[in-house]
């Protein structure tokens, strides 16, 4: 029997720094531990381990430490497809790639991915070692004790590898302080090697982790890390696989993009899980069902709080990356000393709080970090992003669209190419930049990958030092986007050799001018840089150099004079009337290049005429089609005012009610003598100007008449339009009866067959006169025109054949006060021989 003082002794082994379990086997209690080391092995060798490792591992680094930290993990039921990936890759033999890189934006859930993930391998025996790097705990900060910890670990967890390691440590005790590619491999790589029977390949291989990489202090450690582990996995592969997570950072992707001979990484990229938004969807109902059951006040909830809308909306702005947003807001509602129904509206800013409690600390802290690590110039960073962060608030995609592609934000900015990706290249965990050779990427792209980053750089109370001021942001788009109008050349001139790519590039730029002015408040700076540009200059040498699809251009001047006029950021400026004012001296300008007898101005007195007609908005359209495609072909193809024309039969076939268009403002200079000058004799509706006009329309067809059969050129036809329409204009039957009375006439006009039969250059005189009353043209016999409007009705006898006649006094017993014009502009005659 046992005295006192030993029955006062316990049972169990007392190990110094440690405790140690032993299982199974018949145990006799032993008095003092040099008797217990003598007698096991084993247990030698774990000592000795702890012994060698206890001033060179980082507490609380592994995956199943009693940090606070370390207690997240997924949420039941979401990850499951990338967990079963990775899960697939430790267990598959055959899987060639040594090494994943799994990756994906500032709060998208990878450490409670890759936790889960260990607890899941640790029991399933697969999991070697992990270290869980954070940039706020001292022994996980750094590289320094990676290395050791993970060999700690590897020797626990693997009983033949102890001795290997306990020796390394044994011959060598400064082997802690030597570089980490020494130590990896003689801690790690070396014992593995060691250890190992080279004729027998494990049929597993075990797993070792490495989370946060990015939140190691040092980016030349990262990236040493990295080159370290890949410079040893093809001597480990049969025995080790590495799993490294962390943000995009641009020296990491950058030193996983380097080649390895015999090394096979896979990237996974969180940021293209699309299940993730379906899994935020699950864990906030899942919260909002708990909070129903454990709130104090859960009882007075109603079942259908929240709305399915609501949660919709909560889940959006999330997005597919912010897992991050999900847990706070759920958290922050959850509060017990709350009602959760008021923090919803909080959350959702219906409602002011109550308290001083920021329902975003973790994020905001979390951004306010990543800012704080960047190299560049926070002044430099802040204007770039404060761009994007106001065309997410505005809600105008369509708008501010522009403003995503790095090329244009660089110009709008005034910086070299490249610029921005290398101001922003620390940030590519907050933002992503599609280059232009990525697939599907036609210019590369600016993005936030969290919606509600912008929300944090606009609110001074959330960013304090990082605030983004959305006024100066617009500003800076409205100057920039006006200097890039004023020289189109130098802004996109590498651009001539696409003509479309770049008159989408000068459409886009005057899109955001409008679009920064709209939102900015009133600005004498804009207003005097506005007053101070001078577009014309380029104007001419940009049309003549790119004719076609040069009404870009002119679209955009358009829109440049509507936003002087209405844009709050020029209100009760001059800039809309200066500007006026120099369109009108640059149209005289070129007017003054031409001749009374020149056809472009004829086009421009067709146009004049659409516009003066508009009670009948198909006359509009069909003439100023043809000012731009019968009469501009006989134009030079450099002529700036052609493609003014053009633009004009554009607006003639718009429907669209604008605060300005360039035709009226045009018609408005040609009517205005102190504007216009010698123009306004050459360029107004009058008399005589439209008789000149349809001669010349009859002198161009019987000048250009074809002796054959072959179809009647269009042109030919349609100046046969014209001057129909020029004479209907001059001598319109007002009277309602005696429109009446002349359709009466069309359905007695004689059987047109006798004139086909005949010579089309031979008709009976009275007979055209009868066909002249019937088309309202008698009124020119009086005039004194009777060879003009014999010329006419020749031509438009000799161009038809019976049965498109008959169709044409069918049709026009039907028609309204369009009379021959619809049919003449849409038919296509045929001449007869």
């Amino acid at each position: 029997m046992m005295g006192d003082d030993q029955a006062a002794k316990p049972s169990l082994v007392n190990v110094p720094n440690g405790q140690v379990m032993i299982a199974g086997g018949r145990f006799t209690q032993i008095n003092g531990r040099e008797s217990l080391l003598k007698n096991n092995s084993a247990i030698r060798a774990m000592l000795a381990i702890h012994d060698a490792f206890k001033d060179h591992r980082a507490p609380n680094a592994t995956h199943d430490s009693n940090d606070q930290a370390n207690l997240q993990k997924c949420h039941p039921g979401t990850r499951t497809d990338i967990l079963q990936k990775l899960e697939r890759w430790v267990q598959d033999p055959n899987d060639l790639a040594t090494t994943m890189w799994l990756f994906g934006p500032a709060g998208a859930g990878k450490t409670a991915i890759v936790r889960s993930l260990a607890r899941m391998l640790a029991e399933q025996k697969l999991l070697a070692a992990s270290f869980f790097f954070s940039r706020t705990i001292e022994t996980r900060s750094e590289d320094k004790l990676l290395v050791s910890t993970l060999a700690h670990q590897l020797a626990v967890n693997t009983p033949k590898l102890r001795a290997h390691v306990s020796k390394v440590v044994h011959d060598d005790p400064f082997v802690f302080e030597q570089s980490m590619e020494t130590q990896f491999q003689r801690l790690i790589v070396e014992p593995v090697i060691k250890m190992r029977n080279p004729a027998v390949t494990s049929p597993l291989k075990r797993l070792i982790i490495i989370d946060g990489l990015d939140e190691c202090l040092h980016r030349d450690a990262q990236s040493l890390i990295i080159k370290t582990i890949r410079d040893s996995t093809h001597l480990l592969r049969n025995h080790l696989k590495f799993l490294v997570v962390s943000r995009p950072e641009h020296q990491i992707q950058s030193t996983f993009d380097q080649p390895r001979d015999g090394n096979s990484t896979r990237y996974v990229d969180l940021l293209h899980d699309f299940n993730a938004l379906n899994d935020i969807r699950i864990f906030m109902s899942d919260k909002f069902a708990e909070i129903k059951l454990k709130h104090p006040l859960g009882h007075t909830i109603g079942n259908a709080w929240p709305s399915a809308d609501i949660i919709d909306l909560l889940v959006k702005k999330a997005a597919i990356s912010n897992f991050i947003y999900a847990r706070t807001t759920m958290d922050f509602i959850a509060t017990t000393y709350d009602r959760p129904q008021d923090r919803l509206e909080v959350v959702l800013g219906l409602k002011t709080p109550e308290s001083t409690e920021d329902p975003y600390k973790e994020l905001d802290d979390l951004y306010r970090y990543i800012l704080s690590s960047a190299r560049t110039p926070i002044s430099c960073i802040l204007r770039v992003l404060a761009i994007p962060a106001v065309t997410a608030a505005s809600g105008n995609v369509d708008m501010s669209e522009p403003l995503h592609f790095t090329p244009f934000l660089e110009k709008i900015l005034g910086l070299r190419q490249g610029t921005v990706e290398l101001w922003l290249i620390d940030l590519r965990s907050l933002i992503s930049i599609t280059k232009a050779n990525e697939p599907k990427a036609q210019v590369s792209t600016l993005r936030f990958l969290h919606t509600t980053f912008s929300d944090f750089l606009l609110n001074s109370s959330r960013s304090r030092e990082y605030f983004v001021d959305q006024n100066l942001a617009y500003l800076d788009v409205a100057l920039g986007s006006l200097r890039m109008l004023c020289d189109l050349e130098a802004s996109f001139g590498q651009c001539h050799t696409d003509f479309e790519v770049f008159w989408e590039c000068v459409f886009d730029t005057g899109k955001v001018f409008s679009w920064a002015c709209e939102l900015s408040p009133p600005s004498k700076q804009l207003e005097f840089a506005i007053m101070a540009c001078d577009i014309w200059p380029t104007i001419g040498p940009i049309l003549e150099a790119c004719n076609d699809g040069a009404h870009w251009i002119w679209s955009v001047i358009r829109d440049f004079l509507i936003c002087l006029k209405t844009s709050r950021a020029l209100k009760n400026s001059q800039a809309y009337e200066y500007h006026v004012s120099m369109f009108y001296a640059w149209l005289k300008t070129w007017l003054d290049k031409y001749t009374a007898e020149d056809p472009i101005l004829d086009a421009f007195t067709l146009i004049t005429i659409a516009k003066t007609i508009g009670r009948c908005p198909i006359r509009a359209k069909i003439l100023g089609s043809l000012a731009f495609d019968d009469f501009l072909p006989r134009i030079g193809p450099r002529s700036p005012l052609r493609t003014l024309v053009h633009y004009f039969s554009i607006e003639l076939e718009s429907r669209n009610a604008l605060h300005v268009q360039l035709i009226d403002l045009t018609v408005k200079f040609i009517l205005d003598k102190n504007q216009s000058g010698r123009h306004n004799d050459h360029l107004r509706v009058g008399h005589r100007k439209l008789a000149h006009l349809a001669i010349r329309a009859l002198s161009f067809i019987c000048c250009q008449r074809s002796q054959t059969t072959e179809t009647i050129p269009m042109e030919h036809f349609s100046f046969i339009f014209v001057a129909i329409e020029v004479f209907s204009y001059l001598f319109p039957v007002r009277d309602k009866a005696q429109r009446l009375k002349n359709y009466e006439a069309l359905k007695r006009a004689p059987d047109p067959s006798r004139y086909l039969s005949a010579s089309p250059n031979a008709p009976k005189l009275q007979d055209l006169i009868v066909f002249l009353q019937n088309h309202c043209l008698h009124l020119l016999k009086s005039k004194g025109y009777p060879n003009l409007a014999h010329s006419v009705l020749r031509i438009l006898l000799a161009q038809s054949c019976e049965e498109q006649y008959k169709d044409f006094l069918q049709y026009q017993v039907l028609m309204s006060d369009t009379e021959v014009s619809w049919f003449l502009g849409h038919s296509d005659l045929h001449e007869l021989s």
